[in-house]
């Protein structure tokens, strides 16, 4: 579970932090790289900002083409952005270098690249390149903490947000949860007949004892209690130590990141993880619960014991 939400939560926050959280766009560019311009005054910056659940606001461009060295040449999109333009996310995973210094007033020739391109076309650090466009389109895009109209130019703003412009990734999130539930129900199902067939092997072996305790009065109640009782020790006992394994693995994981991932097929270097404490509980009494209530209907061979056999069973 911590594994599948850290990993979840790490790839949501790089796809938000490449693309935000609602981008509002021309109509004209749905399904394609190139962005027509809409109108985004100060006025309309300033009241999209008013809202309190709107952290941020920023103008953006994307414009396709083609990168090109001496020897090398790669399709791209580059995406240009304004004096407004939040640079935290950027910084957070930079390798090299630093932020190019964006104005509206001194131009720079500095470019931001990924480190999967510069591989790809041989550039280091300083290196000069060279690119080729199209035509110049303006939009921009909003970042929140948790429909369409015309501008003056005849443009229709057309509002999505991060799961409508990624579907395809955010679909293949959601089926990580299934697969977590498919796990869990797995592993409980096996801890139960493995309880199960431990509870039964116990009552086989103090069948003597049964007779004996029904002999001096115990009633069926009585008996079975106790054998659920320490039963729940057992597996109290089973999930002290998986709760300690468990724990360990994800502050050694948080800590040095020992487990990796190809990150052009999964997004990220490391097996994230996250700790949710709610959840934490939530699975240990989930599992206690399942696990006793399993136990409760093979319990109930106590009562077929007859005290005048049991006593003779060796």
């Amino acid at each position: 579970v911590a594994v599948v939400i850290g990993f979840k939560s790490e790839v949501r926050n790089k796809v938000i932090g490449f693309g935000s959280h609602i981008q509002i766009t021309n109509l004209d560019a749905v399904n394609s790289y190139e962005t027509h311009p809409i109108v985004a005054g100060d006025s309309l910056i300033a009241a999209l900002s008013d809202y309190p659940e709107v952290s941020h606001v920023q103008r953006y461009s994307t414009k396709p083409g083609m990168i090109k060295t001496d020897d090398a040449f790669q399709g791209m999109v580059l995406k240009g952005v304004g004096p407004e333009f939040d640079s935290r996310f950027m910084k957070e995973y930079l390798v090299e270098g630093e932020i190019p210094v964006f104005s509206d007033s001194v131009s720079s020739n500095q470019v931001l690249i990924s480190k999967a391109l510069a591989t790809k076309m041989k550039l280091k650090l300083g290196d000069k390149i060279y690119t080729y466009y199209i035509q110049d389109d303006v939009t921009y895009e909003i970042a929140i903490d948790t429909d369409s109209q015309r501008d003056k130019f005849g443009g229709i703003y057309y509002v999505r947000n991060i799961e409508q412009l990624n579907p395809q990734i955010f679909e293949w999130l959601g089926l990580l949860d299934m697969n977590v539930w498919v796990i869990l129900f797995l592993m409980i199902g096996v801890a139960g007949f493995t309880m199960i067939s431990g509870l039964l092997i116990i009552i086989i072996e103090r069948t003597n004892m049964i007779g004996i305790l029904k002999a001096l009065g115990a009633d069926n109640f009585t008996i079975r209690k106790t054998f659920l009782w320490f039963s729940v020790f057992l597996i109290g006992k089973g999930m002290l130590w998986g709760n300690v394994i468990g724990l360990a693995f994800y502050f050694i994981q948080s800590q040095f990141g020992i487990l990796k991932l190809d990150p052009e097929s999964y997004y990220v270097d490391t097996v994230s993880v996250s700790f949710n404490i709610w959840l934490f509980l939530l699975i240990n009494i989930g599992t206690l619960l399942s696990s006793v209530l399993m136990l409760i209907g093979p319990s109930f061979l106590i009562t077929k014991i007859n005290p005048a056999n049991s006593m003779r069973y060796e």
